[in-house]
């Protein structure tokens, strides 16, 4: 289960008992924690989206797609203009 999901969950069971028990403040914390699964699950989809992108880019030659040596981490060149200008 991914966090944002957790933290959903978590967010309906805090505002539950806070509805169950009058607490105010519980109320207001499951709905925070509500908002913040919602808003990583968003982050997460958007993420996916663009690394799609970014692959269908790469195999299209517009971009291409490579790890730095150093960290590991994926980054994007833009493709030489030969690329763009064939003769």
């Amino acid at each position: 289960m991914s966090s944002g999901t957790s933290d959903k969950i978590k967010g309906r069971v805090e505002e539950a008992v806070g509805v169950l028990t009058d607490d105010q403040r519980l109320k207001d914390e499951g709905k925070l924690d509500q908002a913040t699964g919602q808003g990583e699950e968003g982050c997460r989809a958007r993420y996916r989206q663009g690394e799609g992108l970014a692959s269908d880019l790469n195999e299209k030659g517009i971009i291409r797609v490579g790890r730095e040596r150093s960290s590991g981490s994926q980054h994007l060149q833009p493709a030489p203009r030969s690329w763009f200008f064939r003769q």
